[in-house]
């Protein structure tokens, strides 16, 4: 686990290109790259601690309460426990402060006064719930520690959404995204895994609404980095992970 892998903003979501549960999971790479054939939309970077360190992005992106930012960098007040993040960005120079539970779990973030994200944890010190910018996300595991469903609440309109998380032979084989609709939660959307001696290979991607398909390839060639590419429906190019270890 890693509490310190993602940008504050991303907190609790869930990766699922780099199959990751964003701010806990730790991140395998020192720095990601997504482009399109050779023009670069963005960058992520990790320390050797696998924590979040910059962030740049080349493409327009739509401005929330919490991010829109074109660039952010991160630098951490210790190498155990930090208890403050020097955020720097597109507005200037921001304190996140951390607090601890006696055990050392990371209980909170306050960024800035601005934006609070809250975590509790089961018996076993796996993450149960993160609260933040008004969403609530609860994690439930299955008897072998993997993540089984993530249940996202939008308390500002009482929206719900869930990801279910189904293995065979202690593998992944499909993840289910659905939200409630009409009282009911309705799939949305579904991920379909499979494996090539035991690597990931491919994700089939299909939206359940529109029956739109797209595709995943992995390649593992390289010695130093992943690519991911992502095609559409008649398997045509769209862009592209480099991930490097």
């Amino acid at each position: 686990m890693s509490l310190h892998s993602q940008g504050i903003c991303d907190y609790g979501d869930y990766h699922l290109v780099l199959n990751k549960i964003k701010g806990i999971d730790k991140s395998e790479f020192s720095e990601f790259k997504v482009l399109q054939r050779d023009k670069l939309l963005y960058t992520y970077k990790y320390d050797s601690l696998a924590r979040f360190t910059e962030a740049k992005f080349y493409i327009e992106r739509i401005e929330n309460s919490c991010d829109g930012t074109k660039y952010a960098y991160y630098v951490y007040s210790k190498t155990e426990q930090p208890d403050i993040i020097k955020v720097t960005d597109d507005y200037g120079t921001h304190d996140a402060k951390l607090t601890y539970y006696d055990n050392g779990n990371l209980k909170q973030i306050n960024y800035n006064d601005f934006l609070f994200v809250d975590y509790e944890y089961n018996l076993k010190n796996q993450i149960k719930t993160i609260k933040k910018d008004r969403k609530v996300y609860r994690y439930l595991w299955n008897e072998e520690n993997k993540i089984e469903k993530i249940t996202i609440d939008f308390l500002s309109n009482g929206r719900k959404q869930e990801i279910k998380f189904i293995y065979e032979n202690n593998l992944l084989k499909e993840v289910l995204h659905t939200q409630l609709s009409r009282g009911y939660l309705q799939i949305n959307k579904k991920y379909t895994y499979k494996y090539k001696n035991k690597c990931l290979s491919e994700i089939i991607y299909m939206n359940m609404r529109t029956n739109a398909i797209g595709y995943y390839n992995y390649s593992y060639d390289d010695k130093d980095k992943l690519i991911i590419t992502i095609n559409d429906s008649n398997k045509k190019y769209i862009k592209h992970y480099e991930c490097y270890y």
